[in-house]
């Protein structure tokens, strides 16, 4: 009895640090991050200069994902592709269900980097197809999901949103069953 008296103090705040770490390790394995090192076991990762070929590509048909990984949105949208390709393995065979653009941690390079050339022609597909405006700085905003047929926009995940800013499985669905993408049926 003397040890725990003298230790008193230690014990409790051992145990205080321990349910702080437990409640704080459910929290997270509740609501996961998908790392683009899972990514890549599921869907094609690709980089600029390849997206602007498949973008223009006039014979084929293929979702595309922009995201960056520092925002939050473009993570909770990770989370439900990973949810939505779990959810139809046999649909993503070859991991070509969704290719995700690259960009890294800026959404947007410097205009001196090697690859703006490429994001810049990029954007210009995605104001020439009336994804997004156009405006001075030649940004605009992530997460983008947009579904591509012979080299043109044919729809966006924007418009399936559930609730208002909720980009989630049932959208996805809904949005490949509008398109009668790879096989999804109204």
């Amino acid at each position: 009895m003397d040890f725990l008296e003298r230790n008193r103090g230690i014990i409790l705040i051992v145990a205080i640090v321990t349910i702080i770490g437990l409640f704080g390790y459910s929290l997270n394995s509740n609501n996961k991050s998908i790392t683009k090192e899972q990514n890549i076991e599921t869907f094609k990762v690709i980089d600029y200069k390849t997206a602007v070929k498949k973008l223009k590509n006039k014979k084929t048909e293929q979702a595309f994902y922009i995201g960056c990984r520092y925002c939050s949105h473009c993570q909770k949208l990770e989370v439900e592709i990973q949810k939505l390709l779990n959810k139809y393995p046999k649909k993503n065979k070859k991991q070509d269900l969704i290719q995700e653009i690259e960009t890294g941690f800026a959404c947007t390079p410097k205009k001196g980097e090697k690859k703006y050339a490429n994001y810049e022609k990029i954007y210009q597909y995605l104001v020439d197809n009336k994804v997004v405006e156009a405006n001075e700085q030649k940004g605009f905003g992530t997460p983008q999901f947009i579904l591509v047929k012979n080299g043109k926009v044919v729809d966006t995940l924007d418009k399936y949103m559930m609730k208002e800013g909720e980009r989630n499985v049932k959208a996805l669905e809904e949005m490949f069953k509008a398109n009668n993408y790879r096989g999804f049926k109204k």
